[in-house]
């Protein structure tokens, strides 16, 4: 199976970021989630390894969707350009 290529440094956000309302979502029913045994399903990952990771590793992330099928995809997914599918 290919590995997916690290992305490069992302831009800097913009000038008024620290002024914009942060926006906060109630989501109700079931989340979903695909976690190796180690970690608990409420598991917050530092690594800075995945795409949502905070790059200084001062804040956890945890990974979850709203479908079974979105949670699959978001663990064993790769990009397009990896398999040579890009259309």
């Amino acid at each position: 199976m290919p590995s997916s290529p690290r992305p490069g440094p992302h831009p800097g956000p913009p000038a008024d970021f620290a002024a914009r309302p942060l926006p906060l979502v109630t989501v109700g029913g079931k989340l979903y989630r695909v976690h190796r045994r180690q970690h608990n399903p409420l598991f917050f990952g530092k690594t800075g390894d995945n795409r949502f990771d905070d790059a200084l590793q001062k804040y956890g992330v945890l990974y979850a969707s709203m479908t079974e099928e979105g949670a699959f995809i978001e663990t064993f997914g790769e990009p397009l350009e990896v398999w040579g599918l890009e259309s």
